[in-house]
């Protein structure tokens, strides 16, 4: 019981905190975008890309999909 109570404490912590940088503009938790000016797919893509662009740096060899 102490355990879920900690995880659910823990998740809610942490949503907490990405809304607290989400609102001060923090890179890496960039506002989001209005679903009417940007489609599902290219949500997706910029996602990913940012994704690939903040652990470039990083070896990743066994943890990504191999057309990445």
């Amino acid at each position: 019981m102490a355990e879920e109570n900690f995880c659910l404490k823990r998740i809610e912590h942490l949503i907490q905190v990405k809304s607290h940088l989400t609102e001060r503009g923090i890179a890496g938790f960039s506002r989001p975008v209005a679903c009417s000016t940007i489609s599902h797919e290219e949500a997706k893509r910029t996602k990913e890309n940012t994704m690939i662009a903040e652990f470039s740096s990083v070896d990743l060899t066994g943890f990504t999909h191999p057309d990445h």
